[in-house]
């Protein structure tokens, strides 16, 4: 299991623990291999019993809020409900955008051929996402993005369906990312060697949290620092197409 050292504690009270989680921990234990590394069984280790309030998929890094007792956690997650929580993401993405900024509303729900993947359907659950082209270098784009719901794979689906595919989606996308799709014909690997990909995951951070403190009742926002593979990708990227 991670140590527990390599969780990055973003802020800390007697109430609640935000954490950076890294890409590629499961948020809580898998309901087959519970034995994998997670970081609800993390932090449980470090501080006993704890409630998680919200999740990331595995592949996103970020901001990520947990509760020290039943209270707190009853709070936030009315909190959460209630849309009264802000949540921003960043992403790098790949595509010609519809629009550099908009509103997606359209309906989540769970794909019928394809166990774990999510669909656009009208009968699915209400989602909302707003989006804004920050800066690009076409066709990629980094995007910061807010959502009101909470589906799963929101953003990874949302996006696509205004022309944004999120680089190293392999669900969702092409997959792993690799510097040889900005360099083109520029790109050259020695006898026998072999290219190592960029990215190995949805390029996709949880930035930050904005709420009100369910005790305190200060506003708190919270943010996560970037990843080392989200930035060298966006490096990359204004190197060869800048």
């Amino acid at each position: 299991m991670a140590s527990k050292k390599k969780i990055e504690t973003l802020y800390e009270d007697e109430f609640l623990v935000a954490v950076n989680k890294p890409a590629g921990l499961l948020s809580i234990p898998d309901r087959f291999k519970p034995d994998l590394p997670n970081i609800q069984s993390i932090l449980r280790s470090r501080f006993g019993e704890i409630f998680t309030v919200h999740r990331l998929d595995k592949g996103t890094s970020g901001v990520m809020l947990f509760a020290k007792d039943a209270e707190t956690h009853r709070q936030l997650s009315k909190a959460f409900e209630n849309r009264e929580v802000k949540k921003l993401y960043r992403c790098v993405a790949k595509g010609t955008p519809s629009s550099t900024s908009g509103e997606i509303s359209e309906k989540i729900g769970r794909s019928p051929k394809q166990g774990g993947k999510m669909v656009l359907n009208r009968s699915g659950k209400e989602s909302i996402t707003f989006y804004e082209v920050l800066e690009s270098y076409p066709p990629y784009h980094e995007v910061q993005v807010q959502i009101l719901t909470g589906r799963t794979h929101q953003i990874r689906i949302h996006l696509p369906s205004v022309g944004l595919h999120i680089l190293g989606d392999s669900l969702y996308g092409r997959g792993d990312f690799f510097v040889s799709e900005l360099k083109g014909k520029k790109f050259r690997l020695s006898k026998g060697q072999e290219e190592k990909p960029l990215l190995v995951r949805p390029c996709l951070h949880a930035l930050s949290l904005s709420f009100k403190h369910p005790h305190k009742k200060s506003e708190i926002e919270i943010s996560a620092p970037f990843p080392k593979d989200y930035k060298a990708t966006l490096n990359q990227i204004k190197k060869w197409k800048a």
